[in-house]
C-alpha cells in the first residue's frame, strides 16, 4: 500500500482529541509517601484567596470528592509551598480502596462556594489491592553502566 495514492474516506475516520494537559488544572495530589500537595496551580490561585491558607478541608465519605473552602473555623492549614505529610488521610484513602498516587482534579463550584475536587480514576494493575499498588515501588534504575 501506497500513502500517496490510497484513497481516504474521511467520515470513516476519527478525530484524535488534543491530549489533556495537566499543566492548565488545578489539583491536589496525594502521594504514597503520605503527602498530601496542592499543584502549583492551585496553589498559586488559593493563596490569592486564602493567604493564611488555614481552610475547612473535607471529604466525602467514600474518598472520591473532596472540598477546600474559606471558614472563619478552619480545620486544616496547609504550609508554605502547599504540600503537608499526612498518613492518616492517606491511609483512609487506600482502606477506601483508593491507590496512591491518587489525583482529584479541581474547579470553583459556585454553588457550594467552595473549591470542589474529583477523584481522577486511576487504572489499578489487574489482581493488585490498593493498598499493595500504592506499596509497590517503581520499576529499578537501568544497570547499564554498573559494575556488578
Amino acid at each position: 500500500m501506497n500513502p500517496a495514492t490510497i484513497a481516504i474516506d474521511f467520515s470513516e475516520m476519527l478525530l484524535v482529541p488534543h491530549p489533556h494537559t495537566l499543566i492548565n488544572t488545578y489539583a491536589v495530589n496525594v502521594s504514597a509517601s503520605g503527602h498530601i500537595a496542592l499543584n502549583q496551580k492551585f496553589y498559586d490561585k488559593l493563596i490569592t484567596e486564602i493567604p493564611s491558607l488555614a481552610l475547612e478541608f473535607r471529604i466525602h465519605s467514600d474518598r472520591t470528592l473532596l472540598t477546600i473552602r474559606s471558614s472563619e473555623q478552619p480545620n486544616y492549614k496547609f504550609p508554605k509551598g502547599g504540600r503537608i505529610k499526612d498518613p492518616a488521610f492517606t491511609r483512609a484513602l487506600v482502606e477506601q480502596g483508593i491507590p496512591l498516587p491518587a489525583r482529584y482534579e479541581v474547579a470553583w463550584n459556585q454553588d457550594a462556594n467552595a473549591w470542589v475536587g474529583i477523584l481522577v480514576e486511576s487504572a489499578p494493575a489487574p489482581g493488585k489491592t490498593a493498598l499493595s499498588q500504592s506499596l509497590t515501588p517503581p520499576p529499578a534504575a537501568s544497570r547499564r553502566g554498573r559494575k556488578q
